[in-house]
């Protein structure tokens, strides 16, 4: 169950008969969604994701940008933002009112099959804490942040699929 924050009235009705309303329109709020994979195919329409679902719940109110990485864990989003691309692509965004962060899968991985992505659990925590701060410090302190929980991993079920999609290349 997602519980959605109202971010403000209703928009005032702008007619295309008035230039001047117009010019004067409010900005729109937006809405970020930080993450992996999950976050990234949250705007599918085929499977009916969360971020389509939010986008669809605050159109006209609130434009919801997709910021989900697919593949990578807490740790490589933190280098990611560390850099002038990542600092322009995550931040460089007025009227910021919502900010998702949605990491844990991939950090979770098993250490033992998949030492790539694995995150060991005291440093997955930091990270969070870490990506927090860096909505605070871009978006004001202010700023409504959701911290959406990893879901459970069945280690030999995401193995079975990635052999199917990835054939000798899964890991």
């Amino acid at each position: 169950f997602i519980h959605l924050v109202p971010l403000s009235d209703p928009p005032p009705r702008i007619t295309m008969t008035d230039p001047q309303s117009m010019t004067s329109a409010p900005k729109r709020a937006k809405i970020i969604l930080f993450g992996d994979s999950i976050t990234q195919m949250s705007f599918s329409a085929s499977d009916c994701g969360w971020g389509a679902c939010l986008a669809d719940r605050y159109q006209r109110r609130a434009d919801v940008l997709n910021r989900g990485f697919s593949g990578y864990n807490s740790g490589w989003f933190l280098k990611f933002a560390a850099t002038d691309e990542g600092k322009a692509d995550l931040f460089e965004h007025e009227g910021v009112r919502l900010v998702t962060i949605f990491f844990g899968a991939n950090d979770a991985s098993d250490s033992g099959l998949n030492e790539r992505q694995h995150v060991p659990l005291e440093t997955y925590q930091s990270n969070v804490k870490g990506i927090v701060s860096l909505a605070r410090s871009n978006f004001g302190d202010d700023i409504n942040i959701i911290l959406i929980s990893p879901p459970p991993v069945c280690h030999e079920g995401r193995l079975r699929f990635q052999k199917e999609r990835y054939k000798d290349k899964a890991t």
